[in-house]
């Protein structure tokens, strides 16, 4: 016998969440996008995107570059255009949130 449950809401966490959602050329560079999801109980004190030339899991492999956008207190999109990433070399981009006790990352993207 299979049982189903199509009304339960997961409750929701006491950190934040966020997204990567997109990386598009533009004539300059790049323009990364993240969705900060969940706000948290903590005010958030920054937010922005980091990467690298690997995905790995450690921050220290793949954090060759960082663009901080500072605090945030609205859900929703952000966008950040960066200038310094080399066309053809591969990248993997996160977009980030930080409160005073917590860093969370989003899914990588890949750019190639």
């Amino acid at each position: 016998m299979l049982l189903g449950c199509d009304d339960y809401n997961f409750p929701e966490s006491s950190y934040p969440r966020v997204e990567s959602v997109s990386v598009s050329a533009t004539p300059s560079g790049f323009k990364l996008r993240g969705k900060l999801v969940q706000l948290s109980e903590e005010a958030i004190t920054d937010h922005g995107f980091v990467w690298g030339s690997q995905a790995a899991v450690t921050e220290r492999l793949w954090n060759e570059g960082t663009v901080r956008l500072g605090p945030v207190s609205d859900t929703g999109i952000f966008e950040a255009e960066v200038t310094d990433l080399t066309p053809g070399r591969t990248y993997y981009i996160k977009a980030f949130v930080s409160t005073e006790t917590t860093k969370v990352y989003g899914n990588f993207i890949e750019l190639k």
